[in-house]
């Protein structure tokens, strides 16, 4: 490791190198792998400050304690020095985008298993962030934004464009469907109250996940709205 480029900023040390860096985003956001003082790997997000607003209101929303849930990627601490704003996270291995393309099981039946395991966490971070003591829209879902960690969890992340709604306060937003099966687009429409029509936004958003569950779906026979989440509860 070289020195010159290791920098000690409060309980975090930042190795500032191109082998460390394990993401980029396009606001210009650097993602590093770094160590705390305990030794503990986390992911550093930084930022130009004249440019950190969307990292500042993350870090607010992770520090919710009504966000504190194993569906939501894990906050560690927050630093700033002359220049840069720093986020500390926890480490995650892949996206979703990532592990759906390069890392699902080569067994159908597993990687069955697998999709219906990830579509249940990701419903679920959900279910945590529209509670109603919470109200939080996260406003920027997409798969890059969910993370798989180690054990092959996924994880709610990137809550630099989230809101939170006030008392009373409702919001609506229309999204387009695409890539799935129209058989089973037929089969969701079928599902009309407003607790689905937030499943079937979440489908549109994620086509690659949810597209895959397809065949197992249509062998399944899931034409209800009861035996489709029969099976998606089922899973581990």
């Amino acid at each position: 490791m070289d020195a010159n480029k290791t920098y000690k900023l409060g309980s975090l040390t930042l190795v500032i190198d191109p082998k460390f860096l394990i993401a980029r985003g396009s606001d210009g956001t650097q993602v590093f792998l770094s160590l705390r003082d305990d030794s503990t790997e986390v992911a550093v997000k930084r930022i130009d400050k004249f440019n950190y607003q969307d990292l500042k209101n993350e870090e607010e929303f992770l520090r919710f304690p009504e966000l504190d849930s194993p569906f939501i990627v894990r906050y560690v601490d927050f630093a700033e020095d002359h220049n840069f704003g720093y986020l500390a996270l926890q480490l995650c291995e892949y996206t979703l985008e990532e592990y759906i393309q390069k890392h699902l099981p080569d067994d159908n039946a597993e990687r069955i298993l697998v999709l219906k395991k990830l579509v249940k966490e990701v419903l679920c971070s959900l279910q945590v962030l529209h509670q109603p003591q919470t109200k939080v829209l996260h406003r920027d879902i997409k798969p890059q934004n969910v993370l798989i960690d180690i054990k092959g969890k996924a994880k709610l992340a990137d809550f630099g464009i989230s809101r939170r709604l006030k008392q009373g306060e409702t919001t609506i937003q229309t999204v387009k469907l695409w890539n799935i099966h129209p058989k089973l687009v037929m089969c969701l429409q079928r599902m009309a109250d407003k607790e689905d029509a937030v499943k079937i936004n979440l489908m549109s958003l994620f086509p690659d996940l949810f597209g895959s569950v397809y065949l197992f779906a249509k062998e399944k026979g899931w034409h209800t709205r009861e035996s489709v989440m029969m099976d998606i509860n089922s899973a581990s």
